[in-house]
């Protein structure tokens, strides 16, 4: 008898230890306190053509960076163009009226430099980092790709033909797949749309095209520089003027083109994509909200649900029931909306699991109250990371670019420790519930032949799938009830 008690208590013991570790998970503990911490100083000023110029004082950095970004995304392309600015600005680097593509190629490489392009819906990004000793050749390289492009025809061809190939190996690539099947959805009818072009529209766009694109948009006004490295606001802006005072500006002439807004029904769509060992899935919606009062509480709920390894998502679809490989969130902000967006891969067997699990923790999110643990734990992971993924200067200065162009320097750089610390629970609650309580549409990328159950039991949460070909064509619906 004492044996049999001894061995209860054992098991007893065993299944609590196992019941705490499973608690432990799920409410992480306290965090340490935070060390005080700031960023460096945000200083700016704006030239008399229009151009506006930052800096970010980092004494013992070996690099300078130039961050040049002009409020110019591919919303601006005409409707019978999309890819125009993204075409325009790649070609901006091969060549000027007085140097070669090659001959820019090497002066770059010459000053210990790279020079990257980045085109979004709202924004285009000149990143150029380079040798601090090479200000004054840098200054003048950019200033000549900026106010001097040649255009070519040769070069030309060169940029459309290398899109081409970039859009094309894309096919393969399930997270784009995806993420642009949904962005289809999202920015339906909106001019942001006509950032997910394809490889037949930049066939259309002709040199004329491009020159009078350049002439209308690439204005100072619309621009902003920030510099990061051992430099000062003086300096700096002294440089700057000297190199960009030719760029003649004008009144500013926006569109005032509508906000996002939120899908209101959830669409379930896949797209077949044979010899896929794993499953890609992308949900998401708009968030229907601009009040930067809004943003702290969104990045503490995201951090909540699947920002990090750390996260509920991660902790629950791999860690705990092991059905998925990668399971994250983010937020992406957009000068005229938010996107919350999912994204998960894992196993075919697994993905109506998934789906259930991920439904279910969207509804923990908005209808149950964030434990405090939770939050401290979500706040803590902010405000530790966010310095430390800011230490490459090319990272802080086009971080600061972004900030700047969205006209939230003050709120996002400036004060962004006390609006993480002196977040409330109620606070985090009100806006998960404001917010979040949106249908989040899903797009799966698979091998279908791999799916079979799933197109066999999706009734189970869905009553139709639309089916698409990787250019985003419908070609049919399955809807409950029929023949499988």
């Amino acid at each position: 008898m004492i044996k049999k008690l001894a061995w209860i208590g054992i098991l007893f013991l065993w299944f609590s230890s196992i019941e705490a570790q499973e608690k432990f998970r799920r409410l992480p503990p306290y965090p340490e306190p935070i060390k005080e911490w700031r960023l460096p100083r945000l200083e700016t000023v704006t030239l008399t053509n229009g151009l506006k110029i930052a800096v970010i004082s980092r004494r013992n950095s070996p690099f300078i960076s130039l961050q040049l970004i002009l409020m110019i995304g591919e919303s601006f392309s005409p409707e019978s163009l999309p890819g125009l600015a993204t075409v325009t600005a790649r070609l901006m680097s091969r060549g000027t009226t007085l140097l070669s593509a090659s001959t820019i190629e090497e002066k770059i490489e010459s000053i210990g430099g790279q020079l990257e392009i980045l085109v979004s819906c709202d924004r285009t990004l000149f990143s150029f980092i380079f040798l601090k000793e090479y200000l004054n050749e840098a200054l003048s390289l950019l200033s000549q790709i900026i106010l001097q492009p040649a255009f070519a025809s040769n070069e030309l061809e060169a940029v459309r033909r290398t899109l081409f190939y970039d859009l094309a190996e894309k096919r393969g690539q399930s997270e784009v797949l995806a993420e642009r099947q949904l962005l289809r959805w999202l920015l339906k009818g909106h001019p942001y749309e006509k950032s997910l072009f394809n490889e037949e529209s930049i066939r259309l766009i002709s040199r004329r095209d491009i020159q009078d694109f350049y002439n209308r948009h690439y204005r100072p006004e619309n621009a902003l520089l920030v510099v990061g490295g051992n430099i000062t606001l003086s300096e700096a802006s002294k440089l700057i003027s000297h190199y960009f005072n030719i760029w003649k500006g004008e009144e500013p002439r926006r569109p005032a083109w509508p906000t996002l807004m939120p899908l209101s029904e959830r669409i379930l769509g896949f797209i077949d994509l044979p010899r896929s060992k794993e499953v890609t899935i992308t949900m998401g919606n708009v968030v229907a909200s601009r009040s930067f009062n809004d943003i702290f509480p969104l990045l503490v709920l995201n951090q909540v649900f699947g920002g990090s390894p750390h996260s509920r998502l991660f902790m629950n679809l791999r860690e705990t029931r092991q059905l998925a490989y990668i399971a994250f969130s983010k937020i992406e902000l957009l000068q005229l909306g938010w996107l919350f967006l999912i994204q998960i891969k894992s196993p075919p067997e697994s993905l109506l699991a998934v789906l259930k699990e991920i439904d279910q923790e969207l509804n923990r999110l908005i209808k149950e109250k964030l434990p405090a643990a939770e939050i401290e734990q979500a706040k803590s992971f902010l405000l530790e990371s966010f310095p430390l993924g800011l230490e490459p200067i090319e990272v802080m200065t086009r971080r600061a670019a972004e900030i700047l162009a969205l006209k939230m320097e003050e709120e996002y750089w400036n004060s962004w420790p006390e609006n993480i610390l002196t977040l409330e629970a109620a606070r985090i609650t009100e806006v998960s519930q404001r917010l979040l309580m949106v249908p989040f549409s899903i797009v799966i990328v698979g091998d279908s032949r791999r799916l079979t159950n799933f197109f066999e039991e999706y009734e189970q949460l869905f009553n139709q799938i639309k089916i698409y070909d990787y250019k985003g064509q419908l070609l049919y619906t399955l809807s409950k009830g029929d023949e499988k």
